[in-house]
């Protein structure tokens, strides 16, 4: 619970959460990127050596879908804490807003 006496120190706790959440964030895009890359790769092998016909487009599609399923896995597991982490940072923010509302409003109120 919040008093007007520990609302600086909550304030300041939340302004240093800040670079907490964004080394998370740049370290999540920074292994979502590597994900995408490893999936993208993965799959054009897939594609490329899948032993059918050439003409055969959905089959190869699907072959390479099937033998990719790690890597889609494992970059929809970056996606999903990339959204996770920029959702937090939202919430920070607004957190943070009302903070400063209610410190600035305790300032007036006192001066």
């Amino acid at each position: 619970m919040l008093d007007p006496t520990s609302l600086p120190a909550h304030l300041a706790a939340l302004d240093a959460a800040w670079e907490t959440y964004l080394e998370q964030l740049r370290a999540a895009d920074s292994r979502r990127r590597t994900a995408l890359r490893a999936y993208q790769e993965a799959y054009a092998t897939a594609y490329v050596r899948a032993d059918v016909a050439k003409s055969a487009e959905s089959l190869r599609k699907q072959i390479a879908t099937g033998q990719t399923l790690d890597a889609a896995a494992e970059l929809e597991k970056w996606e999903s804490e990339v959204r996770f982490l920029r959702d937090q940072l939202r919430a920070l923010g607004e957190r943070t807003n009302i903070a400063r509302s209610l410190y600035s409003g305790i300032k007036g109120a006192t001066t």
